[in-house]
């Protein structure tokens, strides 16, 4: 595990207010709502969540430090413009004071009526 620094203090306040106004004014949900979503993961599955402006900045922010990390070892180890590197956002994740997240299994979520 490798953790890479995408921003400094200050800016990573600012992404928080954003994240925080954000949230407050997702369409898919009622005004004032105190819980976004079930149990203490905290992952956001809403449309607004992943394509909101503030999100799309994290994820600039994240792709530019991972291009950093790997430039290197890509350079050295492919011929030129032989490789890509891919970022899989997954989802935003937002956790209240106190929420416990319990050990899972790895699984894979499949619909009860999956086509």
């Amino acid at each position: 595990v490798i953790v890479v620094r995408v921003a400094g203090a200050g800016e990573m306040a600012q992404l928080r207010a954003g994240v925080e106004a954000a949230c407050r004014n997702f369409p898919e949900f009622l005004p004032g709502a105190d819980r976004l979503v079930l149990g203490a993961f905290g992952a956001r599955g809403n449309p607004a969540s992943f394509h909101c402006e503030v999100v799309r900045r994290c994820r600039g922010l994240c792709m530019r430090a991972a291009v950093g990390l790997f430039r290197s070892h890509l350079q050295q180890s492919y011929a030129p413009g032989g490789q890509k590197l891919e970022l899989l956002w997954d989802r935003l994740c937002w956790r209240k004071a106190g929420d416990r997240i319990h050990a899972e299994t790895a699984h894979r979520d499949i619909a009860k009526h999956k086509l």
